[in-house]
């Protein structure tokens, strides 16, 4: 039996960028067939900035030792509160967050950490070069 990845899409921006949700879908998809996961399709967050409740519930409905599928690491709250609470339900849940943009699997809050810290890093070092 193949590993479950659940999907998470949403309509707020992720870093300067959005993606369109029918996009979110389609890439989603595509990781979800070329790892051999068997995907659960997302339901829409609300079209309110910065409301996590399509996350918290999607989490919530996971299988355990199953897999959170999202675009982009920028996707999670950029709130420490909010972020805690989910990576309590992941480790709980023994839950791993595929990031496809930055490829990348999160397991634990440290993991999320490191990675944002990382891409925040790599961008501002982007900017610096692009001005240059």
């Amino acid at each position: 039996m193949s590993k479950k990845i659940y999907g998470y899409v949403t309509t707020n921006k992720m870093g300067n960028f959005l993606i369109p949700i029918p996009f979110q879908n389609i890439i989603l998809v595509d990781y979800s067939n070329k790892k051999g996961f068997q995907y659960f399709l997302p339901s829409t967050e609300l079209v309110i900035k910065d409301f996590f409740l399509s996350l918290f519930s999607t989490i919530n409905q996971m299988d355990k030792r199953s897999a959170l599928g999202i675009c982009s690491i920028l996707v999670l709250p950029n709130n420490k509160k909010k972020l805690n609470e989910i990576f309590k339900l992941i480790k709980k849940k023994q839950i791993e967050i595929h990031c496809v943009y930055e490829k990348i699997i999160l397991k634990n809050f440290d993991d999320y950490k490191k990675n944002i810290y990382e891409y925040e890093l790599d961008q501002k070092i982007e900017n610096i070069k692009n001005f240059l």
